[in-house]
């Protein structure tokens, strides 16, 4: 399901001027205006993407909504020196972003994230390609939010392009 949000203009009487001479012509015939607020996004660090799941589409998104459907997908990757981010599920929406195995260094970020109308949140990311690796990875995000019972539906977009919309099932 692809959401797209659209604006109700409507015109009245003819238009003779491609350049606007008749801009009192054209009316906004939906005076209300989207409420938006920005939603902190929060990276959970010291993860991947476990080899027992396939990744169908390129990039696929994932919410977990417990403990047991996260660890199923994702393992912990422990080093000597990073910190591994445990989430809080009761109270927040764990999603993560993830690629297909591949040759190519490749890093994902949350752009921004905005809440629209108090059900929806735009989660803006990107994927930035990198040099040619002598060794096969799977670029993964993985991220939390604030949990909020009346958000009900994640779009993803990436270069101005809503490429994916889940309905989420935390709430």
């Amino acid at each position: 399901m692809l959401i797209i949000p659209l604006l109700g203009i409507t015109c009245k009487g003819k238009m003779s001027n491609v350049n606007g001479a008749s801009q009192e012509q054209i009316s906004n015939a939906d005076n209300t205006k989207q409420k938006t607020s920005s939603v902190e996004i929060k990276i959970l660090n010291g993860y991947f993407f476990k080899n027992t799941h396939k990744v169908e589409e390129n990039p696929s998104f994932f919410e977990f909504s417990d403990k047991i459907s996260f660890e199923n997908y994702l393992g912990i990757g422990r080093t000597m020196g990073n910190r591994i981010d445990k989430p809080d599920f009761p109270n927040q929406t764990v999603m993560a972003i993830v690629y297909q195995p591949t040759q190519t260094k490749t890093e994902i970020s949350v752009i921004k994230a905005e809440e629209i109308n108090g059900n929806t949140i735009n989660i803006y990311f990107k994927a930035k390609m990198g040099e040619s690796l002598s060794y096969t990875m799977q670029p993964l995000l993985v991220f939390c939010f604030e949990k909020k019972k009346d958000l009900t539906v994640a779009n993803f977009i990436t270069n101005g392009k809503t490429i994916k919309s889940l309905t989420l099932a935390s709430k």
